[in-house]
C-alpha cells in the first residue's frame, strides 16, 4: 500500500528497488567468476570480463592435460585440472584486485552495462610471469 503521507519516501524506494532489479537483470549470476553483484552494486566502478578456455588454455597444468590427451576423471586429470584452478583463481583474483573490480564475469555473462573491462590478457600475463 502507498504510504499518503511521505510520497517522497515512496518515490526514493521505488527508486532503489528498480536500480537493484535492473543491475542484477544485467549480470548473470551464474557466469559470475570473481566478487558479487552486492559488492558491485554498493561501491559501483566497472565490470571486469574474464574469457575463462583462452586464459585456460595458457595455464601450463591445463597444456598437459591437453597435450597428454587425459581423460575427465583420470588421477593425473583430477590432480591438473586442480592445480590449473588454482592458478586461474589466484590470478583472477590479484588482477582484479589490482584493477579495482568488484566483480568480474565470463564474457557474455553482462549486458547493457557500459563500464566493462576485458581482463584476460591480463590474467595471462600475471600466468606467465608467476613462478611455477
Amino acid at each position: 500500500m502507498l504510504n499518503r503521507h511521505n510520497p517522497m519516501k515512496v518515490l526514493i524506494s521505488l527508486f532503489v528497488s528498480l536500480f537493484l532489479a535492473s543491475s542484477l537483470n544485467t549480470i548473470d549470476s551464474s557466469k559470475i567468476r570473481f566478487g558479487s553483484v552486492k559488492a558491485y552494486n554498493d561501491k559501483g566502478g566497472s565490470v571486469g570480463l574474464v574469457d575463462s578456455k583462452k586464459v585456460y588454455g595458457e595455464i601450463p597444468a591445463y597444456k598437459t592435460i591437453k597435450k597428454e590427451k587425459l581423460k575427465k576423471g583420470s588421477a593425473r586429470y583430477n590432480k591438473l585440472i586442480g592445480d590449473a584452478t588454482k592458478v586461474f583463481k589466484s590470478s583472477l583474483k590479484a588482477v582484479a584486485k589490482a584493477e579495482s573490480l568488484n566483480i568480474v564475469v565470463e564474457v557474455g555473462g553482462v549486458k547493457d552495462e557500459p563500464k566493462t573491462l576485458d581482463i584476460s590478457q591480463k590474467i595471462i600475463d600475471h600466468i606467465n610471469k608467476a613462478p611455477l
